[in-house]
């Protein structure tokens, strides 16, 4: 499964795409919890507690879905940017947030090591992987042991948190030359 190398800046990332011209640091790390909130449904397992996991519908289940992220977005839009100055951009905010959350179960769709996503829990038990699976968290368990694990990260950020900085980066650019277009049109 990849890590907040990968969750963390490919859900900026495509968050960035979205970002209010307003955006401040609570939408950026808003924004980048997103991309990890989803491995909630794993907090317990390192402790060997498979209830609380099992509580949402084991690794990777409810919490990886679209309806939780379309839930979790909105709330978060509502909730954590309520004072009035975000007024307008709310629901830009809940779909940023949303799209944010997807990346996460995309990611993990796209490795050869754990369970495939329930990308419709609750509404459906099936779960779903890519056909694809560029992002090998696996090598940790494979050969070396640890002394893959600096392999498997760089992995992780090629396909995960390369792209996401890439999106970024792009998104500031276009909307920097937007705006500039936008100052010369109206003098």
């Amino acid at each position: 499964m990849p890590s907040w190398l990968a969750h963390a800046p490919a859900a900026v990332g495509v968050a960035a795409i979205l970002a209010p011209s307003t955006a401040t640091r609570r939408f950026w790390v808003t924004a980048a919890l997103c991309g990890i909130i989803p491995d909630v449904d794993f907090l317990g397992a390192p402790f060997g507690s498979q209830a609380y996991t099992e509580f949402f519908g084991g690794h990777r289940g409810i919490t990886h879905g679209v309806p939780f992220a379309v839930a979790l977005g909105l709330a978060l839009a509502w909730l954590v940017f309520r004072d009035p100055r975000w007024n307008g951009a709310r629901a830009r905010l809940a779909v940023a947030f949303t799209l944010a959350m997807v990346t996460h179960g995309n990611l993990d769709a796209m490795t050869d090591l754990g369970p495939p996503i329930a990308f419709l829990a609750p509404f459906s038990p099936e779960r779903y992987t890519f056909p694809w699976h560029p992002i090998h968290p696996s090598g940790v368990s494979r050969g070396r042991g640890f002394a893959r694990l600096p392999a498997v990260l760089f992995n992780e950020f090629v396909w995960g948190g390369l792209p996401g900085l890439v999106l970024m980066w792009s998104a500031t650019v276009w909307r920097r030359r937007r705006s500039g277009s936008l100052g010369s049109a109206t003098a």
